[in-house]
């Protein structure tokens, strides 16, 4: 299968509906493309840093990656806010009392 463009994108839902948070537009060369046979894997490397991001409620980190119009999925991590008193103890942050 060729393809011109490559994209990975990471999307946010946490209920309000999908934010796009990241996306990296990845070059594919001539040579890239005219190598890759219908059916063979592709493995690309794309490190996302975001900082700060802001957690908004539970739902899900969503990332996907595009090549031309075609989505594949690449996976899912389902985000879930707990009380306090769940959270273990090596996790736990001590929150200086204001005055």
């Amino acid at each position: 299968m060729a393809f011109q463009k490559l994209a990975v994108v990471l999307v946010a839902d946490f209920g309000d509906g999908q934010k796009e948070v990241a996306r990296v537009e990845l070059p594919v060369e001539q040579k890239q493309r005219d190598s890759i046979e219908a059916g063979q894997l592709l493995s690309v490397d794309v490190p996302f840093r975001l900082s700060p991001f802001i957690i908004e409620g539970e739902g899900f980190l969503r990332c996907r990656a595009y090549l031309d119009e075609l989505e594949v999925k690449l996976g899912s991590l389902r985000v879930a806010i707990q009380g306090v008193d769940e959270i273990p103890p090596e996790f736990k942050v001590v929150i200086p009392a204001t005055s």
